[in-house]
This record gives C-alpha cells, sequence and structure tokens, in this order.
C-alpha cells in the first residue's frame, strides 16, 4: 500500500509543477488558476470517486483514463477492499510509473519555462 501511495505522489507531483507553472505562465496570480480548478471539480468526477467510470460518458472516461488519480484510486480500492497483492495491482503501479516518468519532466520544463519567462519580465529575479 506505501507502493501504491508512493507513486500515486509521484505521478500527481507532475500535475502539481505544471500548475505552479501555471502561474506565470497564464498570469494566474490574478485569479483561480486553471489547472487547480480542473483537478478540484473535473478529476473527483472522472477518475470514478464518485462514480463508476463505466457509467461515465465515453470522452469522460477517455480523459479519466489519462489522469493518474484514476488508477490511484483503483489500486487502492483493489487493495483495501478486495484484498489484492501486489501483483493483483501491477498494472496500475505500472501506469503510475509510466506517468510519473512522463508529467514530472513536463511540469520541470514548464516551471523553468515560466520562471526563466518571469525572468525576462524583470518581474522576478
Amino acid at each position: 500500500m506505501f507502493l501504491i501511495v508512493l507513486l500515486s505522489v509521484a505521478a500527481c507531483s507532475g500535475i502539481g509543477l505544471v500548475s505552479a507553472s501555471m502561474y506565470f505562465l497564464a498570469g494566474a496570480y490574478r485569479g483561480v488558476e486553471p489547472i487547480v480548478w480542473f483537478v478540484r471539480l473535473f478529476v473527483p468526477l472522472v477518475s470514478g470517486i464518485y462514480v463508476p467510470r463505466e457509467l461515465l460518458p465515453r470522452g469522460l472516461a477517455i480523459v479519466g483514463g489519462i489522469l493518474p488519480q484514476t488508477y490511484a484510486v483503483g489500486a487502492m480500492r483493489k487493495v483495501l477492499l478486495g484484498g489484492a497483492v501486489l501483483s493483483g495491482v501491477a498494472a496500475e503501479l505500472g501506469v503510475l510509473v509510466l506517468e510519473a516518468l512522463v508529467l514530472i519532466p513536463v511540469g520541470v520544463v514548464l516551471l523553468r519555462y515560466s520562471l526563466s519567462l518571469e525572468r525576462k519580465r524583470a518581474t522576478m529575479f
């Protein structure tokens, strides 16, 4: 279970880095930042927290299949409610590792770009 939590945090950290970059890229300091809005309202719906993903319209289910929260919730449900062992959640763990390997570098690149953009604007040192 600790491995699931660790991989979930790693995969979702990439989304957090993208969100942090939006502060400067989208001027989010003036209002609501779009990634935070998306995570708060949309992610619980499409990741299967409120409603099983099988009941969602196809487009929403596809979006849910992209998000790491979907696989984190699915793996935790299998372990806590179904008594699954590590081999029973291997598919979810694999997706979480893959998403962490993709989202963290994307987040780092976007954050670096947003910080360099602010340095060029001379609003940050």
